[in-house]
């Protein structure tokens, strides 16, 4: 066989096989489906103090899925994504609920968090810390 005819024969295989593929059944529209239950966090952190906060999102679909999400924070005007994503297998019909130990905030001021897969976020005031007399920074 010549490499031309070969070629031909080798598109026409390729186009068979591409057309096939857009005859196989799609997934249902049953999916996993994923919502905000609540957040919980601190209204206020001293400086210098770590803190955590968690949020729960249920599996509303059908079926079992993974539900990931990166969060932004927004710190005196400078927004930015944390290197961490935040991944949570979840059952259908199931909740699960994430708790974030964080680090501190150097600086006085407000922390606006937003979870970015629901749009929802919450603020933390960053507050001076209060110490006993004597007790160690």
């Amino acid at each position: 066989m010549r490499r031309r005819d070969y070629l031909v024969a080798a598109g026409a295989g390729a186009v068979a096989v591409v057309g096939s593929i857009g005859e196989v059944p799609r997934v249902s529209a049953q999916e996993s489906q994923f919502e905000l239950v609540e957040i919980n966090s601190p209204s206020e952190v001293g400086v210098m103090d770590s803190f955590t906060y968690s949020y729960t999102v249920a599996n509303t679909g059908d079926q079992d899925g993974t539900f990931w999400t990166y969060f932004t924070i927004d710190a005196w005007g400078e927004s930015e994504v944390t290197s961490e994503r935040h991944a949570l297998a979840i059952p259908a019909g199931e909740e699960e609920t994430v708790e974030v130990n964080t680090a501190y905030s150097p600086y006085l001021g407000t922390l606006r968090y937003q979870i970015q897969a629901f749009e929802e976020s919450f603020s933390i005031e960053a507050i001076p810390a209060s110490h006993e007399l004597g007790e160690a920074w």
